[in-house]
Formats: structure tokens, C-alpha cells, sequence
């Protein structure tokens, strides 16, 4: 990726003074949960006894763990299926990717170019990648970091960029990015009165990280993701056995927000929009939504980035 002409490494988007948090293959969920809670962080590398870097893990590798779920389970049978799964008694190294959304990518340095990494976090749809020095993680790169260091419509790196500019000037209707019903896409959504776990059981599925949640009328109301779990220890699981209105009003107040605030679109705003409304409100994803306010799509950071990569000049 050239940017004022110039080929850009990965060191140049790197966070400054990061503290990368690890935790041992062999501590249980248990500590990795309140490790998570503790750092305020979704993810962190997963280190042998030797300090080499084994994998990654996050809170959907620990919701997996619990995801064997009955079907025909219902909201007042949670608890008690919940008491089958011990997070004090089970390991990290036993539950690395078990989600299968969460590769760790090992042949990545700082001195890679920024298409490798447009690439990873676009087409690969990764959210977060591992910087190596042998086995060693020296930085943890998230999705949202480039993002806002590339893309930031007022001060980003391609601000500057003729290809840039021309590409945030088009509107959402007029081009193929993300799911857009009208454009034979469907849009994943989860009544507002469903099980929290059914929503995540879709997520899981389909491969995404996020579900619009509709009311009866199938207006859009909420959004349920695994940021969400963000925060949660061992008794917070409980709550996958709630519908999924009071499972985002208690994941709210854990990460101390008041009200969930949605963020949505119209077609025929333009990409630009987009951009400063995820870095407005430090979203991953907008829903786009019709004149009556139904959902009739979302874009994300991974759709962005793949949209970007193939524009770029490389």
C-alpha cells in the first residue's frame, strides 16, 4: 500500500507504548476472565511456561466452552445446565480458538507492509493480530487501532490520497459492500424476546460477531455482539439464559453504559458517513436501515478494510 507515494509498514500504525497483557496456557478460565475484566481488554496472547506465544483467546473461545447447548433449553433451566461447565476447574490452552474466530496468525511482523494487514483484517476478517519476533509477541494489533490511524476521514494516513477521497464520496446503494438485502444479502437478526444464547449460537454459525436485534414490528432496537461479553466473569454467563433485551441492559451496566445507542445509516449516504460514524461512537458495524426505520443491512470494519485493500494501489 503506497501512501504520498511511499510503500508503508506495519511499524508505522503500530500503538505507542503498548503493554502487551499475556496470560499461561495452564491458568484456568477462571483467571483469564477476571485477567480480561481486570485490563479492560476482549483478547490477550496465550504464552507456554517459556514465555513463547502459543495462541490467542477471548471471551467467544470462553462462551464456546458453554455452548453445548440443548435446544430445547429453556431460560429457567440455564442455571442449572450452567453448573456442568467449570471455569475454575478447565484450562486456557484447552479452549484457544475454540470459538474457530480467533486464528493466530504467526508470519507477521512490524516490518510487513499495511496491504498484508488490510488484507488480514478485510478478506482473513481479522480482528486482532499477534506481532512476532520469533515466539515472542512484542504487539498486539487490533482492527480498530488501523482503522482509525488509516481511515479516520479528518486526520488519517490516506486522508491525503486522490483514491481515498473519491471512494468516501460514494454512496452505500451504489456500491457492493457489506449486507444489503436489496442486493441479495440477508441480514442476520434475533427478536428482542429470544434467548441471549440463541443469538450467539447464530453468530457462531453464520461467523459473524454481531446480530441486529428487531422488536415484533421487525423495527431494529438493539444490537447484540461478543463485545458485549466484555467484562464477565463466571456468573455473568448466567445471563446467555435471559432474553436478549435484559442480556444487553446487564452487559450495559457492566461496561457502565447506560442506554445501548444504535448506529444506522440510510442507502444513500455516503462511505464517508460511515467512517465517522463507527470512529464517532467507537462502533465495529452500522445497520442500515430503511425509510421505516427496518434494518435492511450492516457494514463493518472487516467490510471497510476489504473494500479499502482492493482499491489501494499497491
Amino acid at each position: 500500500m503506497k501512501i504520498n507515494g511511499e510503500i508503508v509498514k506495519i511499524e508505522s500504525v503500530l500503538p505507542k507504548d503498548q503493554k502487551v497483557i499475556v496470560v499461561k496456557g495452564s491458568s484456568t478460565i477462571h483467571d483469564l476472565l477476571n485477567l480480561l475484566k481486570t485490563n479492560g481488554i476482549h483478547s490477550c496472547p496465550v504464552v507456554d511456561d517459556n514465555n513463547d506465544c502459543i495462541g490467542l483467546v477471548d471471551y467467544l473461545d470462553a462462551l464456546s466452552f458453554t455452548m453445548q447447548v440443548d435446544q430445547e433449553i429453556e431460560t429457567k433451566q440455564w442455571k442449572k445446565y450452567m453448573m456442568k461447565f467449570s471455569f475454575v476447574l478447565n484450562t486456557v490452552d484447552n479452549i484457544c480458538d475454540l470459538s474457530k474466530r480467533n486464528p493466530y496468525i504467526t508470519n507477521v511482523t512490524k516490518e510487513d507492509t499495511i496491504e498484508k494487514l488490510c488484507f488480514l483484517l478485510g478478506s482473513e476478517r481479522i480482528h486482532r493480530i499477534c506481532l512476532m519476533e520469533g515466539k515472542k509477541v512484542t504487539n498486539l494489533i487490533t482492527q480498530s487501532h488501523v482503522f482509525r490511524t488509516l481511515f479516520d476521514t479528518q486526520k488519517g494516513m490516506c486522508t491525503s490520497e486522490e483514491w481515498y477521497q473519491k471512494l468516501i464520496q460514494t454512496k452505500v446503494k451504489d456500491i457492493e459492500l457489506g449486507i444489503q438485502e436489496d442486493k441479495g444479502k440477508t441480514l442476520l437478526k434475533v427478536k428482542n424476546t429470544e434467548m441471549a444464547i440463541k443469538a450467539f449460537e447464530k453468530m457462531n454459525l453464520n461467523k459473524t460477531s454481531a446480530v441486529a436485534v428487531v422488536n415484533d414490528s421487525g423495527h431494529i432496537v438493539g444490537n447484540i455482539s461478543a463485545s458485549q461479553l466484555r467484562g464477565f466473569l463466571d456468573e455473568d454467563f448466567n445471563m446467555l439464559g435471559d432474553n436478549v433485551s435484559n442480556f444487553i441492559d446487564f452487559a450495559m451496566k457492566k461496561q457502565g453504559i447506560e442506554v445501548q445507542h444504535i448506529v444506522f445509516v440510510m442507502p444513500q449516504f455516503t462511505i464517508q458517513h460511515v467512517i465517522q460514524e463507527i470512529i464517532k461512537h467507537d462502533v465495529s458495524r452500522v445497520y442500515i436501515v430503511a425509510k421505516d426505520k427496518k434494518p435492511v443491512g450492516v457494514i463493518s470494519m472487516s467490510d471497510l478494510f476489504h473494500m479499502f485493500y482492493d482499491t489501494i494501489e499497491k
